[in-house]
């Protein structure tokens, strides 16, 4: 093989090599939506209620116009609303609705290892993808875009996922949750609600 063919083969891997490296880390980097969103404002005094659970260590403010309703009914913690359940959505158009589920997930103490694993567990799909990491008082939150298929009519969700490691249950044993924060109805007037409710979540020291 002539010196000449070596060295293109050589140039060839290099740009491979180096075109895989620039894609990969583009993929993996966190996208910022627009700058209206990395302004995040937190609720006025007097604007919100508070959910607290004290079993998971959790809470977060929301507006006091919305209706919180617990439900505790297996994997489902409680949903948030911003028309009265006992009378349901009748009058009300689509872009004007506000509900959200809260439910947790639990897996075997360090079985997703680290903030890492948490988001490329949740984003590693071919349907969703990371859109952003919060700080919040305590921890983080991972931000995806997701689409629910048939479920969600092909639309995509501004899915918030919360790590709460190492929580221990009445026989003392140690399990990792994570919360989810699916806004199935989210008009877009109430967009920026749902923001400030995710940036007021705090950790509870247990």
């Amino acid at each position: 093989m002539s010196r000449k063919i070596i060295i293109s083969l050589i140039i060839l891997v290099v740009i491979l090599t180096v075109g895989c490296g620039i894609w990969y880390m583009s993929s993996n980097k966190p996208i910022q939506e627009s700058k209206n969103d990395t302004k995040i404002e937190t609720f006025a005094p007097g604007t919100y209620k508070v959910y607290k659970n004290d079993e998971l260590g959790f809470s977060f403010k929301y507006p006091k116009e919305w209706y919180l309703e617990d439900v505790n009914s297996g994997s489902m913690l409680c949903q948030l609303s911003n028309f009265d359940p006992d009378i349901g959505l009748a009058g009300i158009s689509e872009d004007k609705l506000v509900d959200i589920t809260i439910s947790a997930t639990r897996f075997p103490y360090s079985g997703l290892k680290n903030k890492k694993a948490i988001r490329d567990y949740f984003s590693g799909y071919s349907s969703s993808r990371l859109v952003r990491e919060m700080n919040i008082k305590g921890g983080r939150v991972c931000l995806i875009k997701k689409s629910l298929g048939a479920v969600g009519e092909g639309r995509e969700f501004d899915l918030a996922y919360l790590y709460l490691p190492k929580i221990k249950d009445a026989k003392n044993n140690y399990w990792d949750y994570v919360i989810r924060f699916l806004p199935f109805r989210l008009g877009n007037n109430y967009r920026d609600e749902y923001f400030k409710l995710l940036m007021s979540i705090e950790i509870i020291n247990k």
